[in-house]
């Protein structure tokens, strides 16, 4: 089994601000030790929230509803009228102010600034390890905003099943942020073709083993002795396919399998796989074959 790595971006990181406003963290997953997403709430606080400078973590913000007249100050700069749709980068090294009407939620990412500059170096070949976050940079980046809420938002982040994709779904909205990095003379991003025979068998004995637990793209580059952007890329060279999308095949290939060869109950079968509930894998091997599961083990049993 798989133990979840204790990530240096802990809940408690997250919590101490939000406690501070009356905040509630509605939910939190874990995606490697430097990386953490979290969906927050604020009911009742004072009208400005202020974050301090000096904090531990890059925060990636995206409100999803209330938060009306809202304004925020940041790096002295005065406070500008911002709307519901944009998302919000928030430098770990900066002061920020918030000021809106409540209540309000949101998804938020957080990322430690040594692992945003590790990923800027490994993804352009330029070797800046001080790499300062630009807090307006997504002004111009419709996708954070519609992947936090519509993709993000929507999954349910207690499944085993789910962190792949979110893992995979964070890691593409960071290096979309480091493209909006790159000074204009700054190498090309990096293709390395295929993953190598021996990590690629390593990878996928991995998933394998891990099928019922969270598997997470910085978990399956360590694995590959990658970094996480050219594993993903080099994986879905091989594979033609994305590791979330490999991994789900491999768990519904599993769950059919169980459903044929032995008389575990449906309930059973979903919890080995990875899967929420019996539900959630009902869904799914619906989609796929058009049966329930029932009557999926029913056709294939006789």
């Amino acid at each position: 089994m798989q133990q979840r790595q204790k990530s240096k971006v802990s809940r408690h990181d997250n919590l101490h601000l939000f406690t501070s406003f009356k905040g509630k963290i509605r939910r939190s997953i874990p995606l490697g030790p430097d990386l953490v997403l979290y969906d927050w709430e604020i009911k009742e606080s004072e009208r400005t929230l202020h974050f301090p400078s000096g904090r531990k973590f890059h925060a990636l913000t995206k409100l999803t509803s209330g938060g009306s007249n809202y304004y925020r100050k940041f790096d002295e700069r005065a406070y500008i009228q911002d709307n519901q749709d944009i998302m919000h980068i928030i430098n770990a090294k900066c002061e920020n102010s918030f000021r809106y009407n409540l209540p309000s939620s949101g998804i938020s990412m957080n990322v430690t600034p040594e692992y945003f500059s590790r990923l800027y170096s490994e993804a352009t070949d330029d070797q800046e390890s001080n790499l300062e976050l630009r807090e307006d940079a997504t002004a111009n980046i419709p996708m954070f905003s519609l992947a936090f809420e519509n993709i993000l938002g929507k999954q349910d982040w207690g499944v085993p099943s789910c962190g792949t994709l979110l893992s995979e779904c964070c890691h593409a909205l960071l290096y979309s942020l480091i493209r909006d990095h790159k000074p204009p003379k700054s190498q090309r991003f990096r293709s390395r073709g295929k993953m190598a025979p021996a990590p690629l068998k390593r990878v996928r004995d991995y998933i394998e083993a891990n099928i019922s637990d969270t598997i997470t793209i910085d978990r399956l580059a360590e694995i590959a002795g990658l970094s996480s952007f050219h594993f993903a890329r080099q994986f879905k060279a091989s594979l033609g396919e994305p590791p979330h999308t490999f991994v789900m095949k491999q768990r519904l290939s599993l769950a059919r399998s169980l459903l044929i060869k032995t008389s575990l109950s449906v309930t059973e079968i979903a919890h080995h796989c990875g899967f929420s509930s019996h539900g959630h894998l009902s869904k799914r091997i619906k989609q796929e074959t058009g049966l329930s599961p029932v009557q999926f083990r029913a056709a294939n049993c006789r």
